[in-house]
């Protein structure tokens, strides 16, 4: 079964049958017997798996590139990870997760449960913050943790001064405090 020849460029070992072949090498390409590339292997230098003749793992200097999606059971980072694109965290496939993930000019933290996805809490790019406690109430904090406004059904309830260029209010309006408007 074992084949062994050369082409004038390159040589090859065609092994159809069963058991181990061992081969040793300073730079050794392995394909199936078709042609297509399956791995790739560099002394002192970078090894290369491929999926259907596509690379989807490789070693460099620094550690270790993949193409593609990374499933593994458990996941061990030591030192900084970084992540172009959401981060999803599944709770073993019962239709929960929770996602970190950024939208336009804010980073956002959100709950799913089946087909619905709720944002939890948000930070923008000019401090500004959001809490949303649950499907009633939501609270917007600052920075400081102090409450810039609470909504509950029916009710919008703001702490401190509202500064607007225009204000419509559809039914009744309870006020304390003093109303001024410097255009008066």
């Amino acid at each position: 079964d074992l084949q062994i020849y050369h082409d004038g460029s390159n040589s090859y070992i065609d092994d159809p049958g069963t058991g181990n072949l061992k081969i040793r090498s300073n730079r050794l390409q392995l394909e199936k017997y078709t042609g297509e590339t399956m791995a790739e292997f560099i002394a002192d230098g970078g090894s290369s798996l491929y999926y259907n003749n596509s690379k989807k793992l490789e070693t460099v200097t620094g550690g270790v590139l993949v193409a593609g999606e990374l499933e593994a059971t458990t996941l061990d980072i030591n030192g900084q990870a970084n992540i172009g694109g959401d981060i999803i965290l599944d709770a073993g496939g019962n239709s929960t997760s929770a996602g970190i993930g950024n939208s336009g000019n804010y980073l956002q933290f959100q709950a799913k449960s089946g087909d619905t996805s709720k944002p939890q809490f948000w930070m923008g790019n000019h401090g500004d913050t959001g809490v949303y406690t649950n499907a009633s109430t939501h609270y917007w904090r600052k920075i400081d943790n102090t409450n810039i406004a609470t909504l509950t059904t029916g009710q919008f309830t703001v702490t401190g001064e509202v500064e607007a260029t225009s204000l419509d209010i559809n039914g009744n309006a309870d006020i304390s405090g003093n109303i001024t408007n410097a255009g008066w």
